[in-house]
This record gives structure tokens, C-alpha cells and sequence, in this order.
């Protein structure tokens, strides 16, 4: 049989609880004999201290000592003295263990033979101020386990009352209260642990279920159900990982949705020129089209097209894999910027659409970029801008330094785009509307690239609707960028 993970968080909990049960068993059983056994002797030096009274009352009123050592008083008389004062029948058993028998020696009454381990009356005795016994049980004077007592009489020490400790026996009615008491411990210790097996059990599975759902949704997901969702209410771990599934595959499904988009797009892009191309061939070898100057410029264009196009998605396959790779080199950016945009001016204008910059407060800024993919990203940005600009319009460039960065803003007039496709303007492919061909939407790859290449630098790049009526693209760059900073910001 598989041993499942209920099985071991079941054990787990078992084992916790019926270690703790037990512990707390064997220390209550403890604790109650100590106590039990504190709870004798504190009751017997209470009667050795009443009994104390009653001897020194007794031999003050009848000649102290001499009456006992003429033998005319025995410990019996003190034990029915002390029984009368707390209202118990005279002689019971287990007061004084055995009525006093025949002398034995000279010196006065003894208790029978035997060890002095029965009843409170069976293990005292009085013995004089030489520790010799007067009356009651002989006892071994000295041992630890003898409680001794002075007896005073007119202010004088004349006799010491002596007890024995009690000792638990085996056949006597303390030893089985001990017994019940242990034996209540068993039973309650074994019901609780059955009712910790059945709650162990019950709370395994229900900690366990969850996972069990997380174990079925991810084996689906691994065969391809990227459709998968998981639900749940929780809001522990359990959840926060049921959630994390969720998330899981959705992020899974969303890829494979872009991955064979990606196909696709890729194919039609690709198969564009191709078809171009190869209409233009075979027109030349079928003598439709005669063999001129003119033809083979046209294939010569259609051929770069094609490398252009396999060229972007070679950098953005690049960008994918690891850090598009950079030269940096240190620079002014506001003469460089400058240049760039009056270079883009002439076909700006060409357009129907003007152009305005406002660069001055970037004046003695140096940065350290790599010149050649900066002028890609801003041929890109104006590029997007003039092919979906409507004439007249105009191209708004403004520029700014942000403590430790540069940002860069290019706006354009209408037509906007819409706020569900602003988050997917950096996808590669990607046009915000499908109908437009590549000679006037362009293959889509640019603004990809453009994201490639700040990530790159370490920056960041976001679109927002403009303020005239298009499209706003914020690109923010380290002053200093560096592949380290690049790897951060990734």
C-alpha cells in the first residue's frame, strides 16, 4: 500500500498527541504519589502534634515521667486520648496497630513484634532524654525517616515523641486509592487517544484535500489541459498555492496562445516577401516580365525587405534567450538627440506632419549608451508614429533628466489606440489592427525591439494615450547603463 501524505500527517498528529498524553499521564501519576505521599506525612506530623499536646497534658497533671516509668501509663492510654478528642471510636483499627502486649525487659510495654509499617499508633513511641524507650514501638532513632518531637512539661525538656515515616504497603487502603487513581489515569490517557486518532484522521484529510487537488490540476496541466482552474476559499498556504496554480496556468495558456500567434504572424510575415518574390521570378522566367534594371531592383528590394525582416527576429529571439548585447561608450546626449531628430525632420515633414522638440535641460548631460541601438529605437518610435499618424498631425519629442536617468517622451496626434491594446504594443508581431498590411502597419516587430533594447540599458518603457490625441511612449534609461544594470532591471 502507497503510503500517502494523509497517512503521514495522521501519524504526525498521532504521535505528537499521544506523546504529550502520555507525558502528562506519567507526570500526573508522579505528581499524586509524591503528593499522596507528602499528604501522609503532613498527616501524621498533625496527629504526632495533637498527640504532643495530649502527652505533656498528661504528665504535667500525673507526675510526668516517673508514671511511666513505673508502667501505670502506656501509649494505648495517650492513643485513646487522642481518639476521644477527635471524635473516633476507641481502639479502631490502624490507630495504634496492636494493643499493647506483655512487658518486655525491663523497661516497660512494647507493641508487638514486628516491622513498624502499619498504622499511625504502630510507629511512635516516647523515649526519655537519652533516647531510651519509655513506652510505644522501638524505633530506630537517628534514621532520616524518624520525626522526633520534644515533650516539655513546666517549661522543662523531659521526654522526646518519636515517629516513624509512613510507608507505603501494599495491602493497605492508601495503596488502592494510588491504584484507582493510576487506573482512572489509563482510561482517560486511552480515550484520549482515540479521540485524537479520529480527529487526527478527520484533520489530515481536510489539510490534505487541497494538495490532492493541487496534485490532480498540476498532472492535467502537465498533459496539456492548460484550462485547468483550481477553486478555493482558503486563505493560508493551502490557498495561496492553489492560487499560485491558477496563476501557473494561466500564465501557461497565455504563452501558448502568443506561442502559436507567434507561428502564425511569423509564417504570414515570412511568406509576404517569399510570394512577392517569387511572383516577380517567375514572371521574369516565363517572359512576362522582361529582364531589366528596373526588375532587379525590384527583387534587390524585396530580398532586403525579407533580411530586415529576418534580422529583427533574430534580435528579438537574441533579447529573449539573454541581454541583447551592447557597446557602451560615454557621450553627450543632447547634440546626439539633436542630430536624430533633425536628420528625421525632412521626412517628417514629407509625412504632412510637423515636428517639435524640447531638449535643452538635457545641456552638459553625459550618458553612457550604446549610440547604435539608441539610434535604432528612435528610428523605431518615430517610424510607429509616421506610419499611424494621420496628416496633418504633428510628432511631439520632449526630454528630461530625472535624478540618475533620462527620460525620453515622443507623442503623436489621432488617431489614439484603444486602453486594451496599450499593454500589448511591445508584443512582438503585434498591430492594433490586423487589417492593415505590412507596406502600411509594418511587420510589428519594432516596438518589440525598442523594448529589447532599453531592457538592455537597464530602463524602462511604457505607452499611455498622448495629450493630442495619439499615442505616448515613455522610455526611461539609466544615465550610466551598463550590463549590470541591465541584469538588474531583467
Amino acid at each position: 500500500m502507497r503510503f500517502r501524505l494523509v497517512h503521514s500527517v495522521a501519524l504526525l498528529l498521532l504521535g505528537a498527541v499521544a506523546a504529550a498524553v502520555v507525558a502528562m499521564g506519567v507526570m500526573m501519576a508522579i505528581n499524586l504519589r509524591n503528593g499522596f505521599q507528602g499528604y501522609l506525612v503532613e498527616r501524621d506530623l498533625e496527629q504526632l502534634g495533637k498527640l504532643e499536646h495530649i502527652v505533656e497534658a498528661r504528665l504535667a497533671r500525673d507526675n510526668g515521667v516517673e508514671m511511666l516509668r513505673q508502667q501505670q501509663l502506656t501509649m494505648h492510654d495517650f492513643l485513646d486520648s487522642l481518639a476521644v478528642e477527635q471524635g473516633l471510636p476507641i481502639g479502631r483499627p490502624g490507630d495504634d496497630g496492636a494493643r499493647p502486649g506483655r512487658p518486655d525487659g525491663p523497661r516497660g510495654l512494647r507493641p508487638p513484634p514486628g516491622p513498624p509499617d502499619g498504622g499511625f499508633g504502630s510507629r511512635v513511641g516516647l523515649y526519655d532524654l537519652t533516647h531510651q524507650l519509655l513506652i510505644g514501638r522501638d524505633l530506630p532513632i537517628g534514621a532520616d525517616a524518624v520525626v522526633e518531637l520534644p515533650i516539655n512539661v513546666a517549661g522543662a525538656h523531659v521526654a522526646w515523641l518519636c515517629m516513624l515515616k509512613a510507608r507505603p504497603v501494599p495491602d493497605s487502603v492508601e495503596q488502592k486509592f494510588l491504584r484507582d487513581q493510576y487506573r482512572g489515569i489509563l482510561v482517560v490517557a486511552a480515550g484520549l487517544l482515540l479521540l485524537v486518532l479520529a480527529s487526527a484522521w478527520w484533520f489530515a484529510k481536510r489539510w490534505t484535500r487541497p494538495l490532492r487537488d493541487v496534485q490532480a490540476a498540476t498532472q492535467r496541466i502537465a498533459q496539456g489541459a492548460l484550462d485547468v482552474r483550481l477553486t478555493t476559499v482558503r486563505r493560508d498556504e493551502l490557498g495561496d498555492v492553489m492560487r499560485n496554480v491558477n496563476a501557473m496556468a494561466e500564465g501557461l495558456q497565455r504563452l501558448e496562445r502568443s506561442r502559436r500567434r507567434w507561428l502564425a504572424d511569423l509564417s504570414h510575415e515570412l511568406r509576404t516577401p517569399l510570394t512577392v518574390l517569387q511572383g516577380e521570378i517567375e514572371a521574369l522566367v516565363d517572359g512576362v516580365r522582361p529582364l531589366s534594371a528596373q526588375a532587379m531592383v525590384s527583387l534587390r528590394d524585396e530580398a532586403l525587405t525579407l533580411a530586415r525582416l529576418v534580422n529583427d527576429l533574430h534580435t528579438l529571439a537574441i533579447s529573449d534567450l539573454q541581454t541583447l548585447p551592447c557597446q557602451f561608450a560615454t557621450f553627450e546626449v543632447q547634440p546626439w538627440l539633436q542630430a536624430q531628430l533633425l536628420r528625421c525632420r525632412d521626412r517628417i515633414i514629407s509625412q504632412g506632419l510637423t515636428l517639435t522638440f524640447d531638449i535643452k535641460s538635457l545641456q552638459d548631460a553625459v550618458v553612457k549608451w550604446d549610440r547604435v541601438r539608441l539610434e535604432q529605437l528612435l528610428t523605431n518610435l518615430i517610424e510607429n508614429s509616421l506610419r499611424y499618424t494621420d496628416a496633418p498631425g504633428q510628432i511631439v519629442v520632449t526630454a528630461s533628466q530625472r535624478a540618475a536617468a533620462i527620460e525620453i517622451c515622443i507623442e503623436d496626434s489621432a488617431p489614439g489606440v484603444s486602453s486594451d491594446a496599450l499593454p500589448r504594443l511591445f508584443e512582438p508581431l503585434y498591430r492594433v489592427d490586423d487589417a492593415r498590411t505590412r507596406q502600411s502597419g509594418g511587420s510589428g516587430l519594432g516596438l518589440a525591439i525598442c523594448e529589447a533594447i532599453v531592457r538592455a540599458h537597464g530602463g524602462t518603457m511604457r505607452a499611455a494615450a498622448a495629450a493630442i490625441g495619439g499615442l505616448r511612449v515613455v522610455v526611461t534609461l539609466p544615465v550610466q547603463a551598463s550590463a549590470q544594470t541591465a541584469s538588474e532591471a531583467v
